[in-house]
């Protein structure tokens, strides 16, 4: 008898601030889509930066290392010493400018796998079905044909919208900078 009491006077305050807890509710939402586009935002500008990043290679510093090989094979053995110095400075500096091309490489491709996980994270949080009915939203009352909806045919449309997007997403051209 007391549960019933409980149950009567919970739902009759909310009856009474429905609107006002919808609308606080669908302010929370906003919030969280807002988060969600800055996400992929940061997102795209870290891939953007790192493919910016990739075309810098260390030219100068390979440059420097090879003269200071020539320079010391100058020192030690003159001419034939400048001459290995350029051969050996030649090597380093291909070295450096290898790796740096591995360590952008590397930083292009988690670059992009951080932004294609932010995508898929946000896209499946876009495909959630809608708490509250438009009418719900509007007129603050509870639709009871929304009450007998099924949980899973919701999901179910959110997996077909979601679906349907990535399918969208794959046919779009990739632009390539």
């Amino acid at each position: 008898m007391g549960q019933i009491y409980l149950d009567e006077v919970g739902q009759s305050y909310i009856g009474a601030n429905r609107k006002q807890i919808i609308s606080k509710y669908n302010d929370v939402e906003k919030a969280a889509q807002a988060i969600d586009r800055e996400r992929v935002e940061e997102a795209e500008r870290e891939f953007r930066k790192a493919r910016v990043g990739a075309q810098k290679l260390p030219w100068t510093m390979a440059g420097i290392n090879a003269a200071i090989w020539v320079g010391i094979g100058y020192w030690v053995f003159n001419i034939p010493g400048a001459i290995g110095g350029a051969l050996l400075g030649f090597f380093f500096g291909q070295g450096a400018i290898d790796r740096a091309r591995k360590m952008n490489a590397e930083a292009v491709r988690v670059a992009e796998a951080d932004l294609q996980e932010v995508k898929k994270d946000v896209a499946e949080d876009a495909s959630r079905p809608m708490t509250f009915s438009v009418n719900e939203q509007v007129f603050g009352e509870r639709e009871k044909e929304e009450d007998y909806k099924s949980a899973f045919a919701d999901r179910l449309q959110g997996y077909a919208r979601q679906t349907r997007e990535a399918a969208r997403n794959a046919d779009e051209p990739k632009d390539e900078e």
